[in-house]
């Protein structure tokens, strides 16, 4: 199978962040592929960020692939990333990351239950 994105998705604030956050999904929960629920390109906006928020249900991974910023892992460290990092949200942690760099942070997010 091959699947396309079906349209990318700008969100104002996304989970309590602030700034611009563009999300392009090429897997939602909705295509019903067992052990994955998203797969998605994200753009984190210059000085924009995501809110921190928990997964309670799911685990979640981060590949930088462009950018600098700076991830809070689990509400407790603050850690720099640069392209090449992988972080991991395990089932009940929490998250969020903010771009510190002068261009967008494109991450490509994966979430599995």
């Amino acid at each position: 199978m091959i699947k396309q994105p079906e349209k990318t998705e700008l969100y104002d604030g996304l989970h309590g962040g602030t700034g611009n956050v563009w999300v392009t999904r090429n897997v939602t929960k909705e295509d019903q592929l067992e052990g994955l629920d998203m797969f998605a390109k994200v753009e984190v906006d210059i000085g924009a960020s995501i809110g921190y928020h928990e997964h309670i249900h799911d685990a979640e991974v981060y590949y930088i692939t462009a950018g600098k910023g700076i991830f809070l892992d689990n509400g407790k460290v603050e850690k720099s990333v640069q392209p090449g990092d992988l972080c991991f949200i395990s089932k009940g942690q929490g998250h969020g990351i903010q771009n510190t760099g002068d261009s967008i942070l494109e991450i490509i997010a994966v979430v599995v239950p």
